[in-house]
Formats: structure tokens, sequence, C-alpha cells
């Protein structure tokens, strides 16, 4: 996308951590969640937020989980 001028949208970035879960590839998904630290994603939209939850706890990576989780500024109780 990048190659051809085009930047990620919310949906774009939530489906990368979704297939990234579904073909166990955590090194992509860790390049995607800082990709979405870095553009300030992160706690602005909560669809990312419960999907990098999600692809975390998929992983068995409960610390990284849960320090998603802590720094939400609103939980639900989808999050």
């Amino acid at each position: 996308m990048r190659i051809d001028g085009f930047s990620p949208n919310t949906l774009t970035y939530v489906s990368i951590l979704k297939a990234c879960a579904i073909v166990r590839f955590l090194e992509v998904g860790e390049v995607t969640a800082s990709d979405i630290r870095n553009k300030g994603l992160l706690q602005k939209d909560m669809l990312v937020d419960t999907t990098l939850i999600d692809m975390y706890a998929k992983f068995v990576e409960l610390q990284k989980a849960q320090k998603v989780f802590d720094e939400l500024p609103v939980t639900t109780i989808v999050s």
C-alpha cells in the first residue's frame, strides 16, 4: 500500500491485526502495533484497541494485552 502512496486507515489496521492472529504471524502484528502507536491511533479508536488486545491474547502475549487494556481511556464490556 505504502509503495503505491496509500496510507493505512483504521479498518486496514484492524484487518491486518485479525489476519496476523489467524495465520499466526506475530512479527507483522508487532510491526503493525508499532505503526498504530506511532500514528497516534491507539486509545483513539475502540475497534483498533480491542482488536490489538485480541491479537495479543490469541498469541498468549497476555502481558502485552493487559498493557494495552490498562492504557485504554475508557473500558467497556467488549474491551
